[in-house]
C-alpha cells in the first residue's frame, strides 16, 4: 500500500516544495518542466496564442509566460524539452524516433492518411497511425496540418477526438 504524505502545517509544507524544487534542479528548472508541459499539451490541442495567454492568466502564471524565452517557448511546442526521456521506438531503432520527415517523406504521409480516412471515417488517432504506419508521436503534427489545410476534419476532444475526411458527410460514432 502506497505511503501518503500529511502535511500539517503551511510552514511544513512551504518546506516540503522547496525541498523538492531542490532535488529537481531548481526552481528555473522546475518552471521550465511544468510550465512547458503545459505549454505542450495546449500546441498539441491545436490552441491558438491567444488560448495560451488566457490559460496562463487564469492559472496565476502570465508573468512567467511573458519572460519566457522564445527558444524555451519553442521547444516546450515540440515537445524537444522531454526528447531526452522518451524511449526508443519498438524496434529499437532510436534514430528513426527523432529524424525529421523530409518534405517528401510528409506529403507521402498525409497522402496515406487520407487514403486511409476514405475507408475508415471517424478513426482515432492510434487507428490511423497503425493503419498507416506511423509512429503515434509524429502522426500528431501531420493530423494538426491535414486540419489547417481544411482536408480533414475532427471531433471531440483529446483522447476522443476522430478524424474524417473534410468531404465527409456521416455524423462521429460516439
Amino acid at each position: 500500500m502506497p505511503r501518503r504524505i500529511v502535511v500539517t502545517s503551511n510552514r511544513t509544507q512551504q518546506a516540503l516544495v522547496e525541498f523538492m524544487i531542490e532535488k529537481l534542479g531548481g526552481k528555473d528548472s522546475v518552471y521550465k518542466e511544468f510550465y512547458g508541459l503545459r505549454i505542450h499539451e495546449l500546441a498539441s490541442q491545436g490552441a491558438s496564442l491567444e488560448d495560451l495567454h488566457k490559460e496562463a492568466r487564469d492559472g496565476g502564471w502570465h508573468e512567467e509566460l511573458a519572460n519566457m524565452r522564445l527558444k524555451l517557448l519553442g521547444s516546450a511546442i515540440t515537445g524537444k524539452l522531454w526528447a531526452d526521456r522518451s524511449e526508443p521506438s519498438k524496434s529499437g531503432d532510436q534514430e528513426s524516433a527523432t529524424k525529421r520527415l523530409s518534405a517528401e517523406e510528409v506529403a507521402d504521409i498525409h497522402d496515406r492518411i487520407l487514403t486511409f480516412l476514405e475507408t475508415n471515417p471517424w478513426s482515432a488517432k492510434p487507428a490511423i497511425a497503425k493503419g498507416v504506419s506511423v509512429p503515434g508521436r509524429k502522426i500528431s503534427a501531420r493530423l494538426r496540418a491535414l486540419r489547417l489545410e481544411k482536408k480533414i476534419q475532427s471531433s471531440g476532444e483529446k483522447a476522443s477526438m476522430r478524424y474524417a475526411l473534410a468531404s465527409e458527410r456521416s455524423k462521429p460514432r460516439v
